[in-house]
């Protein structure tokens, strides 16, 4: 279904449309030197014209994730890509999509080698993909962008602090007080479909808007039902289905809640547990 609809999209491919006039990327640095053996963080910030969006790891009913591929010197190392809280786009023939508009910025950890020598210089590079949809066309972009930082034993010094202050708080953290119920139909041990809820005790203020983000592998298919908040609880209500022809043994997946509270929007993550043979988790 989501190969349908992004073909359709892609259908209305404007040849006359230039990615990287709708995209612009850059390439940022949290230090302005680096020690050896000492983690740091990249950002690949994404400049995005006005009615245009890119997409998030899922990319809800259409569209390609945002993916970012570094391009690092030997003895380097990435963490895993950080993707700050996804909004919703409801597009046209009530598709809706997971993703960002205006700007973002994608973060990972980078980790030097412990043998590095003083005063030379290491350049990161970053090698970005996306899709960029309007209501009505979509368009694949990618670019290339590099830092080049200098290696000193001292301690360096923060670069670039409100932007990365700003990106850092709009990831999604751990939530370890979100509560499951899970009702499976997995006959023979085989998983066919789940109903559950996921609840979340407001322990401080009460949001004023709830977003769910289900980050579900391709051979299931993750339905929000019903999201409503009563008291001090947001309770979650979703259905996962097997797609036909899947052998499911462990249904289980992660997801984002997103909220916003004083007009501050932040996020969560909370891992759904579907495993046959268990009714709760």
């Amino acid at each position: 279904m989501k190969i349908l609809l992004l073909s359709l999209l892609l259908a209305n491919l404007t040849a006359v449309a230039n990615a990287n006039d709708l995209v612009k990327t850059q390439l940022l640095s949290d230090v302005s030197t680096i020690q050896p053996g000492k983690s740091f963080t990249v950002g690949v910030k994404l400049k995005i014209a006005p009615g245009w969006h890119v997409y998030w790891i899922n990319p809800g009913d259409t569209g390609i994730p945002t993916k970012v591929t570094f391009e690092l010197p030997e003895g380097f190392g990435a963490g895993e890509l950080q993707f700050p809280t996804p909004e919703k786009f409801v597009m046209p023939g009530n598709i809706t999509a997971f993703g960002y508009e205006d700007e973002v910025m994608l973060l990972a950890t980078i980790t030097p080698p412990a043998d590095l020598k003083d005063g030379a210089d290491v350049t990161i590079g970053a090698k970005t993909q996306w899709l960029v949809c309007s209501k009505d066309e979509c368009v694949p972009g990618s670019a290339k962008d590099q830092v080049k930082l200098a290696v000193a034993s001292a301690k360096p010094q923060a670069a670039n602090e409100a932007e990365f202050a700003k990106w850092r708080e709009q990831i999604p953290q751990k939530n370890a007080d979100a509560k499951q119920e899970v009702q499976i139909d997995a006959p023979n041990g085989q998983f066919k479909s789940a109903t559950g809820k996921i609840m979340l005790d407001w322990k401080v203020k009460l949001p004023e808007k709830v977003e769910w983000f289900p980050i579900a592998p391709d051979q299931l298919l993750i339905t929000p039902t019903d999201i409503k908040t009563e008291g001090n609880v947001t309770t979650i209500e979703f259905k996962a289905d097997a797609l036909p022809g899947e052998k499911i043994t462990d249904a289980s997946f992660s997801s984002v809640v997103a909220y916003t509270i004083g007009g501050k929007r932040a996020g969560v993550i909370v891992p759904v547990k579907i495993v046959p043979g268990s009714n709760r988790s």
